[in-house]
């Protein structure tokens, strides 16, 4: 699939974002994933985990608001837009 992101929130303390895709098909999905950390040989090494993958939305609007729904902090969020 590919595609590309439409909007991302981020979490106040930067650690969790979820991003609003729209897919070449027209259909829209969306994706949290968190900030991890990963100890190796005494060194940290920081990555992001995808944690949760939605189904698909005909629209922006649909995805958005089931979005909404599942993690509410994203309200209270301004997201970063991208054109498409």
């Amino acid at each position: 699939m590919d595609g590309h992101s439409v909007k991302v929130f981020e979490e106040t303390d930067g650690k969790t974002r979820l991003y609003i895709f729209k897919r070449d098909d027209g259909l829209h999905s969306f994706g949290v994933e968190a900030e991890r950390d990963y100890e190796f040989e005494g060194n940290i090494f920081t990555y992001w985990l995808p944690i949760y993958g939605s189904g698909l939305y005909e629209n922006l609007e649909a995805a958005e608001k089931d979005a909404i729904a599942m993690f509410p902090w994203i309200r209270e969020r301004a997201p970063r837009k991208f054109s498409y």
